[in-house]
């Protein structure tokens, strides 16, 4: 059946009022591009124009290709969307004649056009907002909801049937949607490949087929959002895809993007990427779980503890350690976090430490002894100067005075400041230091601990994936194998029937030759030569000469033949067994004649001889390549029972297989759990110990910051009295 092109609609839509049928339409006027031609939105189901008419705007779908049924789809379709009348959903009218091509009525849709952004184009302005992201996956999943709750199936969610209009999303395209008055029919079309299952066929057509394509769209607006590496990594690879491929679902082992999802440092994210790889595996669509909106709760914001303060400053800090913004929780990366800055400085403030001893107070000995080493200083000089005393004793006298006085005045400060509590808080905050630094050694041994596990869950986890997909390829595999042996075996069967028919044929033919020839030896036979009407040419003497060499009938004499001798030539006749014999008194004048009455007999003969054979030999005939049918029609059925059974048998390993590393994988995180909460308790209590060491530490320097004026110089300035 002749249909019309994209081309060929392009051409007839130019006139509006010889083409259409519905008055708005034909009275509209189709938009235009820069130049001046109708301006088309082209998918693989439909071309779609935009018709304005008094203000009123309208969308005009024009079918691509034939589909028989489109009109009791279509008529389902509006009935039950009327009917449940889902806020996400636009009103549309189904017009059998609605364009008119070459003389012939093409059917169209008729819906309101909707100003807004396809997803696509959504998603790329907002790249860099993540809440805005993430209200459009919850949006998108409470969408899938509500048409999960109706038994509705759109049978293409994508990007460009995906509308945001108003910040809120619509649903276009209802060609291939699935109603429950449909039930039973098989698809019309298999979607757009990058958000359908590899496996999808046009058997599939219920209410679970958007479940798949809801996990794609949902899984790449979550990365998006959540991951800037996949949003800087892959966003925008693709012209026909948000993030996620066919090539993904295909190969899901060598996905790169898919590797990405399952180390992505949002826990949320990871998990739902875990659970989604199964489903690339599945034999039945109808065995994909729903994602619902609740899967998302994990990304409300949790308010957050303070984690690095003792126990007892919990409730003193109150609302100081609330979250700065509600979206902080699970929009940043969720690594192994580092204890955070101590946020309790401003209460040492508050902390009065133990009074420090006075520098005032009596110094007469150290002023005495000053005085003393002044004069001894002032002395040695003299004596110097007035020659008594040895230069080098004066020098030696000049030298040790002060650092006798220095020795003396140390011993003054160590003896008057030697304040126990002093050196008590110096040990204290020496010890605490010394702790600080082991914690945080061992901290930073387990964080390395954890990210070890991590990295061998992601490990195991890609190797049950890799190991998925080699046991769906073997099974390709040992399935084509089979195939191509049974269509190998089946090839060999089709030859020996047509083996069997041709000998059936050939046997047949002989057998109807060999009746034909026994029917002509018997005819012949009855005609005797003694019967022979030639008066005057065999005498009674020469056919009793006849009947004594073996020439009795018609079937005795088969030729002639004409041998010569040494008399001359002599005639012959050929009898049964193919030998020439003479017989006296035959020549050729009358043994002519006698082979030409031979002759006349034969053309008798055939004239009445049978065409057929007897039905009893015909069917015993039949009968014989019958059972050699029917025994290789056993082989051939007892073969194909066999291929059967070893491919049920390679499917059910697989299923079996399959089955094992999806339990595999879903039991993979209570794996490491048990390690993993070991390593986290760990490192809580080690955080919590560091945090009050680290409290502590701040007590003892403020402790000894009421030291910090005690040292030997100001000691040395009190004794001058400065």
């Amino acid at each position: 059946m002749w249909w019309p092109s994209p081309s060929e609609y392009q051409d007839a839509v130019q006139n509006p009022k010889t083409v259409f049928a519905d008055s708005e339409l034909r009275d509209g006027v189709v938009v235009s591009d820069a130049l001046g031609l109708p301006k088309p939105i082209s998918g693989s189901f439909a071309t779609v124009y935009q018709v304005d008419y008094r203000g009123r705007r309208h969308a005009v779908r024009c079918f691509l290709r034939h589909v028989p049924d489109i009109a009791q789809r279509y008529a389902a379709i509006s009935a039950y969307l009327q009917q449940t009348a889902l806020p996400y959903t636009v009103e549309f009218s189904f017009l059998p004649q609605g364009i008119r091509l070459r003389g012939q009525w093409f059917p169209i849709v008729k819906m309101d056009w909707l100003e807004g952004s396809r997803l696509d184009v959504f998603v790329a302005q907002h790249l860099n907002d993540s809440l805005a992201l993430l209200d459009l996956t919850r949006q998108f999943l409470e969408l899938a909801r509500a048409l999960r709750l109706a038994n509705i199936a759109h049978g293409d969610l994508q990007h460009g049937n995906l509308l945001i209009v108003n910040g809120q999303l619509r649903l276009l395209d209802y060609d291939g949607m699935f109603v429950p008055t449909l039930a039973g029919r098989p698809s019309n079309e298999l979607g757009q490949p990058n958000y359908q299952h590899p496996a999808r066929t046009a058997r599939d057509f219920g209410p679970t087929l958007d479940n798949f394509s809801v996990w794609v769209i949902a899984l790449s607006l979550l990365g998006l959002a959540l991951d800037p590496d996949l949003r800087f990594a892959f966003a925008g690879g693709g012209g026909e895809a948000l993030l996620l491929q066919q090539s993904d679902f295909a190969n899901p082992a060598q996905s790169k993007l898919l590797s990405a999802l399952q180390r992505s440092p949002n826990s949320v994210l990871r998990n739902l990427t875990q659970t989604f790889l199964p489903y690339l595996f599945a034999r039945d669509l109808n065995a994909i779980a729903p994602l619902e909106p609740n899967a998302l709760a994990a990304l409300q914001t949790a308010k957050a503890t303070p984690v690095n303060l003792p126990d007892w400053l919990h409730e003193r800090m109150g609302s100081a350690a609330a979250p700065a913004s509600a979206g902080a929780a699970e929009l940043a990366p969720s690594a192994p976090a580092a204890p955070a800055p101590n946020s309790a400085d401003w209460l040492l403030d508050h902390v009065s430490p133990a009074p420090p001893p006075p520098l005032n107070g009596s110094f007469r000995a150290e002023q005495t002894l000053l005085v003393l080493l002044g004069l001894v200083i002032f002395a040695a000089l003299a004596l110097l100067l007035l020659g008594p005393l040895d230069p080098l004793i004066g020098a030696a006298m000049l030298a040790l005075a002060p650092l006798v006085g220095a020795a003396a005045l140390s011993v003054g400060f160590m003896v008057r400041y030697n304040d126990p509590e002093r050196r008590k808080a110096a040990r204290i905050a020496q010890t605490h230091v010394q702790e600080k630094a082991r914690l945080e050694n061992q901290i930073q041994t387990l964080t390395a601990r954890r990210a070890q596990l991590d990295q061998e869950s992601q490990g195991a986890l890609q190797k049950l994936v890799q190991r998925q997909s080699d046991n769906a390829f073997e099974e390709k595999r040992t399935l084509a194998e089979l195939d191509c042996a049974w269509q190998t075996a089946q090839a060999k069967f089709a030859a020996e029937r047509k083996k069997l028919s041709a000998q059936e044929s050939e046997t047949l033919a002989a057998a109807l030759e060999q009746f034909k020839t026994q029917k002509f030896t018997q005819a012949l036979e009855s005609y005797r030569i003694a019967d022979a009407p030639l008066p005057g040419l065999l005498s009674r003497e020469l056919k009793q000469q006849l009947a004594a060499m073996g020439f009795v009938t018609a079937a005795d004499v088969v030729n002639f033949r004409v041998a010569p001798t040494s008399t001359g030539m002599q005639f012959q006749l050929v009898n049964r067994q193919r030998k020439a014999i003479y017989v006296p008194g035959l020549d050729g004048k009358r043994g002519v004649p006698l082979i030409l009455w031979r002759r006349a007999m034969e053309a008798r003969v055939k004239r009445s001889l049978p065409d057929t054979l007897p039905p009893d030999v015909s069917a015993n005939i039949a009968k014989k390549f019958k059972d050699a049918q029917v025994t290789l029609q056993l082989k051939e059925l007892k073969k194909q029972q066999q291929v059967d059974k070893d491919k049920t048998r390679a499917a059910e390993h697989a299923r079996q297989e399959q089955a094992r590393l999806t339990r595999e994988m879903q039991e993979l995180p209570a794996r490491f759990r048990h390690s993993i909460e070991n390593v986290e308790q760990e490192l809580t209590q080690l955080r919590k110990t560091q945090a009050e060491q680290e409290w502590a530490l701040l007590l003892a320097r403020r402790q000894l910051s009421a030291y910090a004026h005690i040292n030997f110089f100001n000691y040395l300035k009190s004794i001058v009295g400065l």
